[in-house]
């Protein structure tokens, strides 16, 4: 009996142990799930953000929409829309380090407003690059009617990312040090040069760094 016991426990431990790669799909009362791509839902669709094969993966969502169609649309818009948070997030962060490191004031570097111009070019670049890693549908019977819910996991290549970085760093670069040629009567020559310092700075670092093999 002990023995029988002992099993038992240890199969329990296992199974509770074992990695799973879904989840069960909730349900909202006056809700039925007509159909999904997956039996249960994966839990990559609980992720934020991760990197994976030297590439930049986000999920994103669309849920509560009258057809499969459109749900894919807006998760798509959704996810570039999420990189280009995600990415201006971590823009912020490196040219506030930066700046600290130089010792640099607000003055200098107008930080929100360049992360501003950094959104606006990344939507014209790294956001229409993102390629679809996999899907995961669910079609559900509401009280409404019918809605499609979709999660989808897309990438974009660290290098992609990273190039555009030190390239955007690297134009602001050169428009600084002409402004600094071209001199400001107002402000001494150390000070004009300090953008262009600021600049040459950011462009020799990646946004993201890859994780060592």
């Amino acid at each position: 009996m002990k023995k029988y016991f002992l099993l038992l426990l240890l199969s329990i431990i296992s199974a509770a142990c074992t990695p799973t790669s879904k989840s069960v799909i909730p349900k909202a009362p006056g809700e039925n799930l007509i159909w999904s791509s997956n039996p249960d839902r994966p839990l990559w669709t609980g992720d934020k953000s991760k990197i994976e094969d030297k590439k930049l993966v986000l999920v994103s969502l669309a849920e509560k929409y009258a057809n499969e169609a459109q749900t894919r649309d807006e998760a798509l818009l959704n996810a570039a829309q999420n990189l280009t948070a995600h990415l201006s997030t971590l823009a912020k962060d490196r040219y506030e380090k930066t700046a600290v490191n130089l010792g640099l004031d607000t003055d200098v570097i107008d930080i929100q407003a360049e992360v501003r111009r950094y959104e606006k070019q990344l939507a014209g670049s790294v956001a229409k690059k993102l390629a679809v890693q996999k899907w995961h549908l669910e079609k559900w019977e509401t009280p409404t009617g019918i809605r499609w819910n979709a999660y989808v996991a897309v990438t974009a290549p660290l290098e992609e990312i990273n190039g555009n970085f030190r390239k955007n760093a690297q134009e602001n670069e050169l428009t600084a040090l002409k402004k600094a040629k071209e001199g400001d009567k107002e402000l001494s020559r150390e000070q004009a040069e300090k953008p262009t310092k600021f600049w040459a700075q950011a462009g020799k670092q990646d946004l993201i760094v890859p994780p060592q093999d």
